[in-house]
């Protein structure tokens, strides 16, 4: 089974990752920390979407 494809850009993520950790005290990031919040916003996209298409039906419903 094929890996899914990140939905966040990798280097810009762990940037901001590594910047936020420095000002928390923290000196070394590991790399995995990107395919966690990928993931995690991808599922957190994917409700936010599935409200919206949720919502759009009961408009539509009205609508009729």
């Amino acid at each position: 089974m094929p890996q899914e494809e990140p939905v966040l850009a990798q280097a810009p993520l762990l940037q901001m990752v590594c910047r936020a950790a420095l000002r928390a005290g923290i000196p070394k990031v590991s790399q995995e920390v990107h395919t966690f919040l990928a993931a995690a916003v991808q599922v957190h996209l994917g409700s936010i979407l599935e409200k919206a298409a949720r919502v759009r039906m009961q408009r539509a419903d009205v609508f009729k």
